[in-house]
């Protein structure tokens, strides 16, 4: 019987495992995970930006922030195109 995959490219594969890492090890909420960008990582802190435009810092495990490259000031999560993903991509 032939495995059918879901994600036919390895990048995107581990991009969406790692988006269900972020959703489950931080507690962030789709909408403030989308928004996330490299450069909100200051000082082994995350810096949300959440609902009502209050911000919060949260922790996150080391294997996390290895993705975190506080130089860059693009979003984290990017689509095939190379543009942010939308939350209506997730769900």
């Amino acid at each position: 019987m032939k495995q059918t995959q879901v994600e036919k490219s390895p990048h995107i594969h581990a991009r969406n495992n790692l988006l269900l890492d972020f959703l489950f090890y931080s507690g962030v909420r789709i909408n403030e995970l989308v928004n996330i960008k490299h450069n909100h990582w200051q000082t082994n802190q995350l810096k949300v930006h959440g609902k009502g435009n209050k911000v919060r810092f949260i922790f996150l495990p080391q294997f996390l922030t290895k993705h975190l490259n506080p130089a860059k000031s693009e979003y984290l999560f990017l689509n095939r195109r190379g543009n942010p993903i939308q939350p209506e991509y997730i769900r």
